[in-house]
C-alpha cells in the first residue's frame, strides 16, 4: 500500500533523530525565552528594512528561514551556552526555551519587508507620485479609487515619501493613518485566516501525515543541550560540522576580500548553464549553500520530483517553442500550468484532511466525539469562527471598495490556495525561497477577461496588487513550522499563541513605520529596490491596461491551467496505484519557478548526498552525516553575517547581496 501523499520516507521523526530526551519537568515556556524571541524580532523590524533599502546588502529577512533571524538567534544560543552558563546565578536554558525564542523570532519577523511592511507603505500611494499628464492616471482612475484607501498628497505626504522631506519642512504623518488602517485591517483579516488554518490543520500535518518539516529538523538540531559541564553546543563538536562550516565560509571570505582587492581569486558559485538547444531555456548551475543543507533533510523522493519536473519542464518548453507556441518570457503558459497543478494539489491535500476537518467541526459544535483541541493554538470553534468572520470582512471590504462579491470570493479563495500551496512545499521539500507561480490579480483578470469585469472591480483588485506581487507565504510557513516544533518540544501552544500574536503585530507595525521613515529621511526613490521603484506603479499600469484594452478570457492560459491540474491528478493517482512509482507529484506545482530553476544544482547535490548516504550506510550513516549539512547552513549564514558587517562598516549604501534574492 502506497503511503499517503506527502508522507515522509521511513526515517525517524525529527525529534527521534536529533534530540536527546529531556525530563518532563524541564522549563518549556518562560519569560526569558519570550523576551529573547521578541528582542530578535524587533531588531529585525529595524534591521530588515535598513539592510534591504539603504545598505543594499543581503536582506536580513527575505525567506521563511532568513539568515538574519537564524544567525541572531544562534548567537544568542552560543552566548547562553558558552558564557551565561558559567555564572552560578544563571539557570541554564532548556531546548524548549530555545525553541520558543526561535518560533517567536521567526514568526514575529516574517512580515517586515516584502510581505507587508514594505509594499503596504509604498504601493498604495504610487498613483500620486507616478501619475503624469502623459499617462492620464488621475483623469481615468480617480473616480474608481475610494479616497479612504489612498493617502492624500495635499500636504506632499506621498511626494516626500519618495523624494525626501525638504529641509525645514514637517512631514504630515497623519495623512497615512486612514489608508494604512484600512489596508492594515484587510491584511490582518487575511493573516487571521492563515492563523486559523494552522490551528485547524496542525494536528493533521504533524500527527496524521507526519510531514518531514526539513526546516524544523534543522532548528531541532541547533537546540540540542550540551553534556553536563560542557559549554559548547553539541552541533559544534563533530569534525564533519567544521568541514561543512568552512566550505561556504571559504567561498564568501574570498568574495569579500575581492571587494577590497579585485585581484583576489574567487571560488565561483555560478558554474555556468546547461542548455539543450537554442530553443530551450538554460538551466543555471548555482551553488546555494542553505538550499543544499536544508534539502538534505527533505524526503529524497520529493527532491527528485523537483529535479525531474524542472528538467522535463525545460524540455517541454523548448519543444513547444520549436512548434511555434509562444511559451517564453511574458507569455506565462507554463506558469499557468504550475498554478493549475498547485491548485489541484492543495484541494487534494484538503480532501485527504476531510476526516480531521469534519472531526474538528464536530468539536467546534460541542460534540464529544470530535478531535481534542485542548493543546492547539486556538480551539477549533474559534478557528472556524475566525475564518468565517475574516472572510466576511474581506468580502465586505472589497465590495465597498468597488468589487463584485463573486470577484472578491474568487480572489480570497485563490489567495488562500496559493498560500497553502507554498506552505506545503516548504513543509515537504524544505523550499524556503519560492514565489507563487503567478501574480494572483493578473491571473484573475486574465482568466475572467478584463472585458467581463467592471472597472470598479478591477480597481478594487488593483488595490491588492502588492499583496501578491512577491508572495513567499512567510507567515503561514513560519507559523506552520512553529506548530511542528512545539509538538516535538511539548510546548503548550495556548501559552505560546498570545506571545506570537503580540510580537508579530508589534514587529510589523514598527517595520511599517520604519519603512515610511526611511523613505522620508532618504527619499525612497533613491533606493534601487522594486518596492520603492517599479512596484508602486505596477498596479496602476496594469489597471490602465485593463481599462484601455479590454480583452476576453484568455482560454489558452486557462487550458494550460487545466493541463496542470489534470497532470497533478494523473501523477497523484499513479503514486497511489503503483508502489514502485518514483515520482512525487509535488514537483509539478513549482517546476517553472525561477528560484527552483536557479537552485537545481543545489537540489541535485542534496539528493545525491542523501541517496548515497542511505544506500551505503542506512540510518546510522545518515545520522553521522547530519553535522556536515548543519555546518554548511551555519557556515553560509555566518559568512553572510560577516559580509553584512563589512558592508555596514566599509560599504554603506553600496553593499553586496551575497544571499540570493
Amino acid at each position: 500500500m502506497r503511503p499517503a501523499l506527502g508522507e515522509p520516507e521511513i526515517l525517524p521523526y525529527a525529534g527521534e533523530l536529533f534530540m536527546d530526551s529531556e525530563p518532563n519537568s524541564v522549563a518549556r515556556f518562560t519569560g526569558r525565552a519570550v523576551t529573547a524571541g521578541a528582542v530578535i524580532s524587533l531588531l529585525m523590524a529595524i534591521g530588515a528594512p535598513f539592510s534591504r533599502y539603504v545598505l543594499y546588502s543581503s536582506p536580513l529577512v527575505f525567506t521563511s528561514f532568513s539568515w538574519g533571524v537564524v544567525t541572531t538567534w544562534l548567537l544568542f544560543v552560543v552566548f547562553e551556552m558558552g558564557v551565561l552558563r558559567r555564572f552560578r546565578f544563571w539557570r541554564p536554558m532548556s531546548s524548549p526555551e530555545f525553541a520558543v525564542a526561535f518560533m517567536i523570532a521567526t514568526v514575529g519577523s516574517s512580515l517586515t519587508t516584502t510581505e507587508v511592511a514594505g509594499p503596504i507603505v509604498t504601493h498604495i500611494g504610487g498613483i500620486h507620485y507616478f501619475a503624469s499628464p502623459e499617462n492620464r492616471w488621475h483623469e481615468t482612475l480617480d473616480s474608481l479609487l475610494p479616497v479612504w484607501l489612498l493617502p492624500t498628497d495635499t500636504h506632499n505626504a506621498v511626494k516626500w515619501l519618495f523624494d525626501g522631506v525638504p529641509q525645514g519642512q514637517t512631514y504630515p504623518w497623519a495623512d497615512w493613518i486612514v489608508p494604512l488602517f484600512w489596508h492594515g485591517s484587510f491584511t490582518a483579516a487575511f493573516l487571521l485566516v492563515q492563523f486559523a488554518l494552522v490551528g485547524l490543520l496542525r494536528k493533521h500535518w504533524v500527527e496524521h501525515e507526519r510531514l518531514t518539516f526539513p526546516i524544523m529538523q534543522m532548528a531541532v538540531e541547533l537546540i540540542q543541550q550540551p553534556e553536563k559541564g560542557e559549554f559548547r553546543p553539541p552541533w559544534s563538536r563533530p569534525r564533519l560540522f567544521w568541514f561543512g562550516f568552512f566550505i561556504p565560509i571559504t567561498f564568501l571570505t574570498l568574495q569579500m576580500l575581492s571587494w577590497f582587492w579585485p585581484t583576489v581569486p574567487q571560488l565561483p558559485t555560478n558554474l555556468g548553464a546547461i542548455s539543450f538547444g537554442t530553443e530551450y531555456p538554460a538551466l543555471n548551475m548555482n551553488l546555494y549553500w542553505p538550499v543544499i543543507g536544508i534539502a538534505f533533510f527533505a524526503n529524497k523522493e520529493v527532491i527528485f520530483s523537483l529535479l525531474f519536473f524542472t528538467v522535463l519542464g525545460t524540455l517541454i518548453t523548448g519543444w513547444l517553442t520549436r512548434l511555434g507556441i509562444d511559451v517564453g518570457v511574458g507569455a506565462q503558459p507554463m506558469q499557468w500550468l504550475n498554478m493549475g497543478a498547485l491548485t489541484v494539489m492543495v484541494l487534494w491535500f484538503l480532501w485527504l484532511a476531510r476526516r480531521h476537518l469534519w472531526s474538528a467541526a464536530r468539536r467546534a459544535m460541542g460534540k464529544p466525539d470530535g478531535d481534542d483541541d485542548s493543546n492547539e493554538f486556538i480551539s477549533y470553534r474559534a478557528a472556524y469562527l475566525i475564518i468565517i468572520g475574516a472572510v466576511a470582512y474581506m468580502v465586505f471590504w472589497m465590495q465597498v471598495s468597488g468589487s463584485s462579491i463573486a470577484i472578491a470570493l474568487l480572489f480570497i479563495a485563490m489567495g488562500t490556495i496559493v498560500y497553502l500551496g507554498i506552505a506545503r512545499l516548504s513543509f515537504e521539500a524544505g523550499v524556503f525561497h519560492v514565489n507563487a507561480p503567478l501574480r494572483l490579480v493578473d491571473m484573475i483578470v486574465d482568466a475572467t477577461g478584463s472585458a467581463n469585469i467592471s472597472h470598479a472591480s478591477m480597481a478594487a483588485l488593483a488595490q491588492h496588487y502588492w499583496r501578491f506581487s512577491n508572495v513567499k507565504s512567510l507567515f503561514l510557513v513560519t507559523f506552520g513550522h512553529a506548530g511542528a516544533l512545539s509538538q516535538q518540544m511539548e510546548i503548550p501552544r495556548r501559552r505560546l499563541n498570545p506571545a506570537i500574536v503580540i510580537v508579530t503585530v508589534a514587529t510589523t507595525l514598527l517595520a511599517t513605520w520604519y519603512t515610511l521613515y526611511l523613505g522620508v529621511a532618504y527619499g525612497g526613490y533613491n533606493f534601487t529596490d522594486w518596492i520603492f521603484r517599479s512596484g508602486p506603479a505596477d498596479p496602476f499600469i496594469s489597471l490602465m491596461k485593463w481599462i484601455s484594452n479590454p480583452l476576453p478570457a484568455d482560454f489558452r492560459r486557462i487550458t494550460f491551467f487545466g493541463i496542470g491540474g489534470g497532470l497533478m491528478v494523473l501523477f497523484s493517482v499513479l503514486r497511489y496505484a503503483f508502489p514502485w512509482w518514483p515520482l512525487h507529484p509535488i514537483g509539478l506545482a513549482i517546476c517553472f519557478s525561477f528560484h527552483i530553476k536557479e537552485s537545481i544544482l543545489s537540489f541535485l547535490i542534496a539528493w545525491v548526498a542523501k541517496s548515497l548516504t542511505l544506500r551505503l550506510g542506512g540510518i546510522r550513516l545518515f545520522r553521522r552525516t547530519v553535522p556536515l549539512f548543519v555546518g554548511i547552513v551555519v557556515g553560509a549564514f555566518v559568512g553572510t553575517a560577516m559580509c553584512f558587517l563589512v558592508d555596514l562598516i566599509w560599504f554603506p549604501m553600496s553593499g553586496h547581496a551575497v544571499e540570493f534574492k
